[in-house]
Parts: C-alpha cells; structure tokens; sequence
C-alpha cells in the first residue's frame, strides 16, 4: 500500500514537473513563434538584410501584441509603419512616425533617446539593438508580453530617433 502510494506521488511529481517546464517554453500562444521571428531576424541583420531583419521584428511584435492589454491603436500603428515600409523604404519617416507614435501610446512620458541616454558611436547603437533583442527574448520567457513590445520597439526606433517635425507625438 505504501509502495503504491509512493509510486503515485512520484507520478504526479513528474506529470507537474512536465507540466512546468511546457509552460516556460511557451509562456503564450504565440511565444514560440515570436522568439522565431526575433532570432531569424538576427540572422537576417547579420547577413545584411535588413528590410527582412526589420520585418520580422515587426512580425514578433504583431504575434505578441493580441497577449497585452495595449489599445489596438498600437497595433494599428504598427501596422501602418510595416505596410509603408513595405511600399517605401525601410527609413521612410511615416513608417518610423507610426512607430514612434506607438511607442508614445505605451509609454507617454518618454521623450527620445537624445535625452535619455542614445548611444553615440555605431558600435554602441549596435550593442543597444543587440541588447534590446536579447532583452525581449528574456521577457518572452518570462511571459512579459509588454515587456517584450517595448523592448522590440526600442530596438528599431534606437535606429531613426524622431523624425524631423515630429516632436509632440
């Protein structure tokens, strides 16, 4: 009685222990996905491409999205920026004003990286993208949906600060 007792504790110790680790991998639906989308666009700016790289990045940010308790205007403006990329260029100041006025719906009080600490040298802003990209892996992990648009967001817009005559978004 007591071996079988032991065997059933033992089983539900492992059924939970499974369970558990399932959740960290994919801390929402579309967790996995997402993470798929951050990497591959690491490897797209590795290799130069970095209209591709830029769209993934948008695509992670659109599958995580739907998991935050943002206003759809967010992802609206999110969407705007991608379909003017797509049929401009990838520094279009449109595009980039969507984004911006994203980020500004998220997170109001934040003025510009000028102000805030932008890394000057190329290979600063490198590492900062690089950092932001890791960072919202991290949260992706964690289950921080919104932890992970911010961080995305702020790995492009360190990219192109304002655009010029856009300074109350």
């Amino acid at each position: 009685m007591k071996q079988k007792n032991l065997i059933v504790i033992l089983v539900a110790l492992l059924a939970l222990f499974i369970f558990l680790s399932s959740c960290q991998k994919a801390s929402f639906p579309t967790a996995v996905e997402a993470e798929e989308k951050i990497v591959s666009a690491k490897e797209q700016f590795k290799n130069n491409n970095n209209e591709k790289g830029l769209y993934l990045i948008l695509d992670a940010i659109l599958l995580t999205l739907p998991h935050t308790d943002y206003p759809s205007d967010v992802e609206a403006k999110i969407l705007m920026a991608k379909e003017r990329f797509s049929n401009t260029n990838l520094l279009d100041d449109e595009g980039f004003k969507s984004l911006w006025e994203a980020f500004k719906i998220i997170k109001p009080d934040f003025e510009d990286f000028d102000k805030s600490g932008k890394p000057s040298a190329i290979s600063s802003i490198a590492e900062h993208f690089e950092s932001k990209l890791r960072e919202a892996q991290d949260q992706i992990k964690e289950g921080n949906c919104e932890k992970v648009v911010v961080s995305l967001l702020e790995a492009i817009l360190i990219i192109k600060p304002v655009p010029q005559g856009v300074s109350n978004i």
